[in-house]
């Protein structure tokens, strides 16, 4: 009975102790003995690092950033930092995460040395260090803003630009008496050729009189100056709208190898090709014939080579 009673006074007087020893040390009794602690609260500077952590890693302000970033390779057996692949870079604009990542791979200097079984590994961890708001562009600047869109502008691929229509040419007369080209009749006389561009062609007027002598049946043909030769090698193409013979009257009825009257033909015959060449009726007869012949041709006009003809005087 005094054991029981001497056990039950020793554990009394060990939880009195105990009591007295937490009291002093400021830690508070559980149990019946207190109220229970207070449940510990984050700690306010723990937030903060949480939020500047995930800040640290938004890149998509416009402000300057200085980022420091690692290049690593997570395949499986070979994890590890590439060589080179740790630096900082300046990110002035706003970028994704995607966006960041691919920049820096894309620029990282020695990617062709990367294995190809490493690079569907390649992860880029990064972090931004601190921040500057943007300062306004000065004037310098400003300008050379203005001049980079300009020359970028003037590179641009231009629309064709059909050029201007060039300047028509100049009419073109002459007058000629009728000597220095080929002729079996040997006309004379005095005509004025004029040549008007038309905007697909020339236009070729011949007014005057010519005389001709026809010693045979069959001697037609008269050549005229190079540079009027006719579009149409047709005979029936140009016949001459004024053709009167001084004696015989309008000779446009009277037949002649394949036309009528007084023509200009695109001839072949050997002597006359590549020239106009004016065609009298098939008569023998002697006569001044006045004559009004309009045609058309491509060849351009050329004084020079007119300049070399005989009987020929440049007007226009």
């Amino acid at each position: 009975m005094m054991w029981a009673f001497q056990s039950f006074f020793g554990m009394f007087l060990d939880g009195m102790v105990g009591q007295v020893v937490h009291a002093l040390s400021g830690a508070q009794p559980s149990g019946a003995w207190g109220p229970p602690p207070p449940r510990p609260s984050v700690a306010p500077s723990e937030t903060a690092a949480s939020e500047t952590a995930a800040h640290d890693m938004d890149l998509r302000s416009d402000e300057v950033k200085l980022v420091e970033y690692s290049i690593v390779s997570v395949r499986r057996g070979h994890e590890r930092i590439l060589p080179k692949g740790i630096g900082e870079v300046m990110v002035t604009g706003s970028m994704t995460r995607e966006g960041f990542t691919a920049w820096i791979v894309a620029c990282y200097p020695h990617l062709h040395e990367v294995p190809p079984e490493d690079r569907r590994y390649l992860r880029v961890y990064y972090r931004v260090l601190t921040r500057w708001p943007r300062g306004r562009p000065g004037r310098g600047r400003r300008l050379a803003v203005l001049e980079g869109i300009r020359d970028a502008i003037h590179d641009l691929p231009r629309w064709p630009v059909r050029p201007a229509p060039a300047a028509p040419p100049e009419p073109s007369v002459i007058t000629w008496d009728g000597t220095g080209t080929p002729s079996q009749v040997g006309a004379r006389g005095r005509v004025t050729l004029t040549k008007t561009w038309n905007g697909k062609n020339y236009d070729v007027v011949l007014e005057g009189k010519l005389a001709f002598v026809s010693r045979s049946y069959g001697f037609v043909r008269h050549g005229l100056p190079r540079g009027y030769l006719p579009i149409s090698a047709d005979p029936l193409a140009y016949s001459c709208s004024i053709q009167q013979h001084a004696i015989w009257g309008d000779l446009s009825a009277v037949g002649n190898y394949g036309g009528r009257g007084v023509h200009v033909r695109n001839d072949k015959f050997p002597g006359y090709e590549g020239r106009a060449t004016l065609w009298f009726p098939e008569m023998r007869y002697n006569g001044e014939v006045t004559l009004r012949c309009a045609w058309q041709t491509n060849e351009a006009t050329d004084p020079s080579a007119w300049a070399s003809c005989p009987g020929i005087e440049v007007v226009v």
